[in-house]
């Protein structure tokens, strides 16, 4: 069995409604909400299929910023088994087994890093939007009443687009539009076409020397770019492409379109989608603690050096 297993670290900020005292972050409720809620059955929350969220005891992250692991699971539940040493047999039979005794099977956890309202999580099976749901009803079970619970973690939405291309390069360009025979047309006669579509076909026509097909008549596309860098030849010629290409469609303020940068961060036209894959130290079927939290942190140095966070 592998000793690691290949994680996605994500990247969200909590956005309060106006008015909302700028000095009560994320941190600070979650801060004041342990304070008030030590015991681990003040921090445990049923939901409505019968499953159990809790909270650990938070740590204080050396450089700052608060450490924080949720678990899920479904008391009474059984786990899926399956046969070993059948080899010699034609079928099989999926079992299953309880739990040890004064134990639950973890149906998933999130680790997280809270500094201020920057929020970086890491999560198996659970969505991370169980994170938002415990935090809610902490702040309402330690009785914070001064709109604790008005914020939403969202994507970053104002991050500078052109500095993060020109940052980190751009893997890919997917975009998704319509096609029709005005605008092949068009496309055809001039040299600057509007759309993230346009701004593809422009390219496209100086990489090939004009020899695009415009002859597509009612179709719809999603037209996908992506740039090999294992390749040697044509790297600088083909890596300008599409960073030129990245930047023309951000321009664009019309077309749906997603850009991938070279660091596998995600750009549509509202908001930027900050991840990362990484490789943290196996447990069960979960993973470590304290190297989720090493990779929690290593990402967000990685941003806080790219820029990203002073956005």
């Amino acid at each position: 069995m592998a000793k690691t297993r290949l994680k996605t670290v994500v990247y969200r900020r909590a956005v309060w409604v106006d008015g909302h005292d700028p000095k009560k972050t994320l941190e600070y409720y979650l801060r004041v909400a342990h304070r008030k809620l030590p015991k681990i059955g003040n921090r445990k929350f049923v939901r409505s299929d019968g499953q159990i969220i809790k909270g650990n005891k938070p740590k204080d992250n050396p450089g700052g910023g608060l450490l924080l692991h949720l678990v899920a699971g479904t008391p009474g539940d059984h786990a899926s088994t399956v046969p070993a040493g059948d080899d010699d047999l034609e079928e099989f039979e999926v079992g299953i087994t309880p739990a040890p005794a004064k134990k639950d099977y973890m149906d998933g956890d999130v680790f997280a890093l809270v500094r201020n309202d920057h929020v970086f999580l890491c999560s198996t099976v659970l969505r991370d939007a169980s994170f938002s749901t415990y935090c809610r009803e902490l702040f309402k079970r330690a009785g914070i009443n001064d709109g604790a619970d008005k914020f939403e973690l969202q994507n970053v939405g104002n991050v500078d687009k052109v500095k993060l291309i020109k940052a980190q390069g751009v893997k890919a360009v997917e975009m998704r539009a319509t096609l029709y025979e005005a605008s092949t047309s068009y496309i055809g006669r001039k040299d600057d076409a509007a759309g993230a579509v346009g701004a593809a076909f422009k390219h496209l026509k100086a990489l090939f020397g004009g020899a695009v097909p415009v002859d597509l008549e009612n179709v719809s596309v999603s037209l996908s770019l992506s740039f090999d860098t294992r390749k040697k030849d044509g790297r600088i010629s083909g890596d300008k492409l599409m960073r030129k290409l990245a930047n023309d469609v951000v321009d664009d303020e019309e077309d749906d379109y997603v850009i991938v940068t070279g660091n596998n961060q995600r750009i549509s036209q509202k908001e930027v989608f900050v991840r990362q894959k990484v490789t943290i130290d196996r447990h069960g079927k979960s993973v470590l603690r304290d190297s989720a939290w090493e990779s929690l942190r290593k990402f967000e140095s990685d941003l806080k050096k790219s820029g990203m966070m002073a956005q």
